[in-house]
């Protein structure tokens, strides 16, 4: 596939592997716009990228929000590529785990990627 003047949008882009598809994406020569909810490492991954001579772009965003999801798509360019590789998790056995913690995973790693 062609990759070259496209647009990808990454979620949860800010570190780890959400960070390293940005940066072989744009590497490949696309606009890559990345997501996610920890602003001051999302503003510190874009500028390291551009730094880099990237096109790279962070816009904030909590994929558990159902309306700020649609209201970002509405406010951006068609995009090409949707890696949706926002997630979190809680290390525990399941039965330790609070009903809060449950909720959170469901609500990003399930309802975030619908």
């Amino acid at each position: 596939m062609e990759l070259e003047g496209r647009t990808v949008l990454i979620t949860g882009g800010a570190r780890g592997m959400g960070r390293a598809q940005a940066e072989c994406f744009a590497r490949e020569g696309t606009s890559v716009i990345v997501t996610d909810v920890d602003t001051p490492s999302l503003e510190l991954a874009v500028q390291e990228m551009r730094a880099q001579g990237l096109d790279v772009s962070g816009r904030e965003l909590d994929v558990s929000d159902r309306e700020a999801c649609f209201a970002l798509a509405g406010e951006l360019v068609p995009v090409d590529i949707l890696v949706n590789n926002a997630g979190v998790t809680e290390c525990a056995e399941v039965l330790d785990l609070s009903e809060h913690a449950v909720r959170r995973m469901t609500e990003v790693n399930y309802y975030g990627m619908v």
